[in-house]
């Protein structure tokens, strides 16, 4: 059982004294939503979920009904619990768990689950034995007392069942609510408490009480349960507390211990977050983790009560714990049922024996050792350096990495100083080299060379290399040498080089300037206002346009967030002459318009002034017609920087957003400038380092509602496109929309620019986002959404390798819709920000990484044979896998052609693969079954008698299908895979569980297959009876192409035993199993057919019929009254090749990411450097490959032992009575030779021939057929070829015997060894064969 920790808050009223100090309500519970948390942060109002929200108003007993009731049902059902009360000094924590028992309403947790544990005890008659015993302890400074035994200090140590307890604690049992409620008020006088300036009656301690219960019931015998009730001390800061001293000392330790308790969520938060690695959990940094690891660690049943107030002035500190709740909300826990299983108590009293017998032989083992020589110390000692030789080998590789390093860092700046001695000539290697190698801009900086460029762009006699070094300015200055830059007269001498006439220099100094004033205040208080006026004029009518651009982005990084520059611009008619270039740019030209339209954009942020003298000049009208004219079409960023200018010049400007709205296209401008909001707030989450931020503007011109989240695309999570059977894997979002809203959804590659820098290959990633109507019942539970099939509501297809966004309208919904952003292709791996926002408040939340699912997956392959469609009888041949709950489960099948998952998986362009799939359709159907590891074979389809079908899937597809359905405890129920026409391919099914109390095992193997008799005949008019001899389980199936069938089974007198009320149309089938006391006994069959004739309905004639008579044990046919020969049916048997049939294997889930390719960093490496200590990422990934290849390998060799071991149990036991021939039942002994394409797998009968089983008589026309078998005489001695079948298959037994006594998958270097065995297995059957 897979589940996660439940955590609420509990919102502490102001008390007198905050209310004195002007303290002011900073957070309370959304009225209407009990989930959801309101608290202000920086300013802002955020919101946040818990499982449930206490605002300050609820009482004691509304919290227990809500919490107390939960934690009872966990108890009973035989799980441990815990509950944990958290939160800063004074916030209400032993007022929740203690209370006051002195007034009706004011007891706590503790006094009520006591008298609720003792009144579910009496209200319940089943219950016997019932007892609870109590212990009581404290960890104060880091030493753990016993608060039952007067502080005696105690150990903490491992029990018996693997749990951290405190050694020696004082247990004591109780009889009543009353006797337990007086030992805990006893022995919390001993609990250490103090006043502080903060709490007058603060817990020094953190106290931890524990309740053993133990009961009988008749489903659930010898049922215990452990409930554990923390109540932590607060955490405090000591200048708030005033503590000093003792009490000091005391505030040291708490905050330790919730700093340790705070590190160990988060790092099984990471734990749930990295499956593909190990996470160290450090438990025993604290006493208070080291002693509560069973309940962290996830084999309890976790509730967390954040006690908060809700006083301004203690924002900081709630704030803490409100963060410490959202990552205890994404830790995921499996507890363990304490009740008492008496079959797995004999397999454990089974393996105890076994393990003494192993420990005996261990002993005997050390006692032939210590009289062993000398020389096998030295083996042992020999093994122990090998040991260290592998560790130094490791670190010889990292030193050689290292010095690799070294060398490709000495050889850069030798080239560097190559290149800064032949200035001015190496210019445009200097540009070059900077580029390719970031980091040499420091040392370009350090070894003077800022000061030769500003010599050259100053005092060079040919303006060529002016202009050349000014434009390499650009690509060698970081943000310190921008200062030096300055400070060594930089600026003047740019000022000086943009009054020289040639276009180039002006050119130059334009890209310049902008690079030395980017993001430095300091540089731009240094333009003069002659560098304003030149700029200004290069910007409208000059001939150049490649200078208009560059002046255009100058001054756009001068005026950005500095006000003294836009007032400098003002009076030079700025606005106008931006306005009148965009106007007048031909539509070829769309650098300049870009450039302009940033500018415009940059004057308008923040500036009223600048807003009203745009707009006044017809800017708002201009940038809305940039933003839908055709130059959009030749570059996707004009619009992109047109949204930006209209959010900066109209969303916080009444008069202006007034003008948009005028406009004929404002409908869709209103997305554009939600877009643009978008991707302005995603830039500034993702610069600011921020996970989640929220924005909204209620008041506004332009109201809007905003979420950012960001997240990224991992091995485990990159799943690709929704056609992909992988699509769930992706990250997924909650949005809830609770008005109808038009949305703008953003996405952004967080590491674009960065892979761009890096100049890798394969560096693009497309990504999509999609959105789907949302599980209700997956919402709930917190779960990511598996099945996607018909639920699409709107879909971004990947349009820019950069960004996608979607505009759309959704509808107000009660459910969250299910926002899923993908790549275009698995493995692209990048990190992304995924930013919504609205005209209607919405709210955006992560699911956790497939918390909570069990996934199971199962590989198989569809051959000729068992490659068959759902629309005739050999559908049977297919492949089934077997499922089998032991509690209430919901469960997903995702099946999928293998083949075509391990193509996307290799290519790397994009839908190649999707135009030429031209596979049938995919099926899937669930059934429920009686006959448990045995082939299921009543029926395809729901029936309306008897029907074993559960569940199929709702949409079928050629790439994969989903299969959602609920499965009953107690229950078997089969899997079946099929195709809509005949087809040969592999096949990958992935069963996901909400439980891991779902055993998923693929039917396979002699023993899942049933004896068959068939009979094929023609319809005479007239009831069909067949009289068999039959013992076990059996399945009775008449096929007869458009003929209405009612089949049923009777006894020998004519009693009905089973079968169908109604004439089924084609396919009739009944079930039934002999009793066991029963033994052989005779059934006869009975099979009624009609037809429709001429609109009449009359007697089945001349239609043909196949009567197929399935059982498990052989049966032998007494009597039928038809003329038949066997069935030319394709029917999978006892005899059966298993070659034929290829049963499906469990496959090894190494991970979510199982079939993911590597990412293209680790792929291609650092282009450009040398590495003569070797890829080591490369290594990684070829070392991974081998392991994923290996282990499918070694879970086939598993599946294929298996079933040579059934088919040496089957040979065994023909060897033993091969010399004793029975009557030769119908449907026995299976033949070594595979059935034809024509016939059935089994020995059949046919009525009126001579060619009769030994045994039987032959019988013509109801002729009573004899089953006694022909007495023979004794057996004689075995023959030489007998006896050397009988030595083979032991020596085969017993290889076998040794390779599945492993208990781990064999390794890499095992393989080759194990494959030698199994091939000289079969030369050892082969020739020892009895020939026959």
């Amino acid at each position: 059982m897979t589940s996660r920790p439940r955590v609420y808050t509990r919102i502490r009223p102001l008390n007198d004294n905050e209310k004195r100090q002007g303290g002011e309500v900073c957070m309370f519970a959304e009225r209407g939503h009990h989930d959801v948390l309101v608290f202000e942060k920086d300013g802002e109002q955020n919101k946040t979920r818990f499982d449930y929200v206490f605002d300050s108003a609820t009482t004691q007993d509304q919290l227990f009904k809500h919490i107390g009731t939960e934690v009872l049902n966990t108890l009973f059902s035989g799980y441990n619990a815990s509950v944990f009360a958290y939160g800063q000094t004074g916030s209400g924590k032993t007022h929740t768990m203690e209370g006051d028992n002195t007034t009706t309403d004011g007891p706590g947790l503790i006094p009520r689950l006591m008298r609720a544990i003792f009144d579910k005890y009496q209200s319940n008659p089943d219950i016997t034995d019932a007892k609870v015993d109590i212990s009581f302890v404290q960890i104060y400074q880091e030493k753990i007392q016993d608060l039952l035994n007067g502080r005696k200090q105690l150990e903490i140590h491992m029990d018996r069942t693997s749990q951290y307890v405190a050694k020696d604690a004082t247990w004591r049992s109780i009889k009543n609510q009353e006797e337990g409620l007086h030992l805990y008020v006893e022995s919390v006088k001993n609990r250490t408490t103090s006043a502080t300036e903060m709490n007058l009656v603060s817990s020094r301690s953190h106290t931890i009480l524990m309740l053993k219960l133990q009961w009988d019931e008749p489903m659930l015998p010898g049922s215990s349960a452990q409930l554990n009730l923390i109540d932590l001390a607060g955490s405090e800061k000591l200048y708030q507390s005033g503590a000093t001293g003792e009490a000091m000392k005391e505030a040291i330790h708490i905050n330790k211990s919730l700093s340790a308790l705070g590190n160990v969520v988060s790092k099984l938060v990471d734990q749930v977050k990295h499956k593909d690695r190990r996470v160290h959990v450090p438990y025993k940094d604290s006493k208070l983790t080291y002693l509560l690891q069973s309940s962290l660690g996830g084999s309890n049943l976790v509730h967390f009560i954040l006690a908060l107030s809700c006083s301004s002035l203690w924002r900081p500190e709630s704030l803490a714990t409100i963060d410490f709740g959202k990552r205890a909300l994404q830790l995921v826990i499996r507890p363990v049922r304490n009740a008492i299983d008496y079959k797995r108590l004999e397999e454990m009293e089974a393996m105890i024996e076994k393990m003494r017998t192993h420990i005996r032989s261990l002993e005997e083992e050390l006692r032939t050792n210590q009289t062993s020589s000398k020389t096998d110390q030295a083996a042992f000692l020999q093994i122990k350096h090998l040991h260290q030789e592998g560790e130094d080998r490791k670190r010889r590789k990292a030193d050689a990495m290292k010095r690799s390093n070294t060398k490709a860092q000495l050889k850069t700046r030798t080239e560097l100083n190559r290149i800064i001695s032949n200035l001015p000539e190496t210019l445009e290697d200097l540009t070059s080299h900077c580029v390719l190698f970031p980091a040499s801009k420091a040392d370009f900086r350090q070894l003077g060379g800022i000061e030769k460029l500003i010599q050259f762009i100053d005092k060079s006699p040919s303006t060529f290399y002016r202009a050349h070094a000014a434009h390499t300015v650009a690509h060698v200055i970081d943000d310190e040498g921008r200062d030096l830059f300055a400070a060594k007269g930089g600026m003047d001498a740019l000022s000086r080089l943009l009054q020289v006439k040639e276009e180039r220099c002006k050119e130059a100094s334009c890209v310049a300037i902008e690079a030395v004033c980017r993001n430095s205040v300091a540089n731009k208080k240094l333009i003069s206002s002659i560098v304003f006026e030149l700029l200004v004029e290069l910007i409208y009518g000059y001939a150049n346009q490649q200078v208009q651009e560059a002046a255009c982005t100058a001054i756009a990084a001068i005026v950005d967030n500095f006000q003294d520059a836009k007032k400098a611009l003002a009076p030079l008619d700025i606005v106008k002459k931006l306005l009148d270039t965009i106007r007048n740019s031909p539509a070829e030209v769309v650098h300049v318009t870009k450039a302009a339209t940033t500018c415009i954009g940059r004057l308008a942020h923040g500036d009223p002034e600048m807003q009203a003298a745009i707009a006044r000049l017809g800017g708002v009208d201009l940038l809305i017609d940039v933003l839908f004219s055709s130059v959009g079409d030749r570059d996707h960023q004009v619009p992109i920087l047109a949204s930006y200018a209209l959010v900066n010049l109209c969303c916080s400007n009444g008069p202006n957003m007034a003008i948009a709205k005028r406009h004929p296209q404002f409908d869709e401008v209103r997305y554009r400038l939600m877009e643009g909001l978008s991707r302005a707030f995603g830039n500034n989450t993702v610069r600011e380092g921020f996970g989640r931020a929220t924005a909204q503007e209620a008041a506004g011109p332009f109201p809007y509602y905003g979420v950012t989240v960001t997240d990224k695309w991992t091995p485990l999570t990159c799943g690709g496109r929704p056609i992909f059977s992988t699509f769930m894997e992706n990250p997924q979002f909650y949005l809830y929309v609770h008005e109808d809203t038009q949305l703008s959804l953003l996405i952004q590659d967080v590491l674009y620019e960065q892979r761009m820098q890096q100049k890798q290959r394969n560096n693009t990633v497309y990504m999509g986002i999609a959105v789907f109507q949302g599980d209700p019942e997956l919402a709930k539970a917190g779960l990511k959404q598996l099945d996607f099939h018909g639920k699409m509501v709107e879909i971004a297809k990947f349009t820019s390798n950069c960004e996608n966004v979607l505009h759309c309208v959704l509808k107000a919904h009660e459910h969250p819709y299910m926002l899923v952003p993908f790549t275009s292709q698995r493995g692209r791996l990048t990190n992304f920000a995924l930013s919504a926002f609205g005209d209607r408040k919405i709210e955006l939340t992560a699911v956790p990484e497939m918390t909570g699912w069990v996934r199971t997956i199962v590989d198989g392959n569809w051959t000729e044979f068992t490659g068959r469609a759902g629309d005739g009888f050999d559908w049977r041949c297919n492949p089934q896998i077997r499922l089998t709950a032991k509690e209430n489960a919901r469960v997903v099948f995702v099946l999928s052609y293998l083949s075509l998952d391990e193509l996307r998986n290799a290519k790397r362009d994009d839908g190649e693969e999707d135009r030429q799939n031209n596979r049938p359709r995919l099926h899937g159907r669930v059934f429920n079954t009686q006959h448990v590891n045995k082939r299921y074979l009543k029926a395809l389809v729901p029936l309306p008698q008897g029907s074993t079908f559960i569940a199929s899937n709702s949409f079928s597809s050629n790439s994969y299908i989903t299969t959602t359905t609920s499965l009953n405890a107690g229950q078997n129920y089969v899997y079946i895979p099929f195709t809509e026409t005949p087809f040969q391919d592999t096949w990958r099914l992935c069963v996901y569980c909400d439980t891991d109390e779902v055993e998923v095992v693929p039917i396979g193997g002699p023993n899942a297959e049933w004896n068959c008799c068939t009979f094929s005949g023609v319809w005479a008019a007239k009831t069909l009876t067949l009289s068999v001899k039959a013992s076990g389980k059996m399945c009775i199936v008449v096929n007869s192409k458009d003929a209405f069938l009612r089949l049923s089974l009777a006894n020998p007198k004519g009693d009905k035993l089973v079968g169908i009320d109604s004439f089924w149309n084609g396919e009739a089938n009944v079930e039934y199993e002999v009793p066991e006391a029963a033994g052989q006994t005779q059934l006869v069959i009975v099979v009624e057919g009609m037809m429709k004739k001429d609109g009449v309905q009359q007697l089945a004639e001349g239609l043909k019929f196949d009567l197929c008579v399935f059982t498990d044990e052989p049966c032998n046919v007494v009597d039928l009254s038809f003329n038949a020969k066997p069935s030319a049916l394709t029917i999978p048997t006892k005899s059966t090749d298993l070659e034929m049939l290829q049963y499906p294997v469990q496959a090894a889930d190494i991970g979510q990411g199982g079939l993911h390719e590597n990412s293209d960093e680790d792929e291609d490496g650092d282009a450009g450097e040398e590495d003569d200590g070797g890829d080591a990422g490369s290594d990684l990934a070829e070392l991974q490959q081998e392991v994923d290849r290996k282990t499918s390998e070694n879970a086939q060799l598993q599946g294929r032992i298996r079933e040579l071991e059934d088919a040496l149990a089957q040979a065994g036991a023909k060897k033993g009575n091969s010399m004793t021939p029975p009557a030769t039942p119908v449907g026995g002994p299976p033949s070594t030779k595979p059935p034809s394409r024509s016939h059935s797998g089994g020995s059949n009968v046919r009525a009126g021939q001579a060619a009769a089983p030994v045994g039987l008589s032959s019988g013509i026309n109801g002729r009573r057929l004899s089953g006694t078998p022909t007495p023979g005489p004794a057996p004689p001695a075995p023959s030489r070829a007998e006896a050397e079948m009988g030595k083979a298959i032991d020596d085969v037994l017993l290889k076998l015997n040794v390779s599945t006594a492993q208990e781990k998958p064999p390794s890499a270097a095992d393989w080759a060894k194990i494959r030698r065995d199994i091939k000289d297995c079969q030369a050892k059957l082969v020739s020892a064969r009895v020939p026959s």
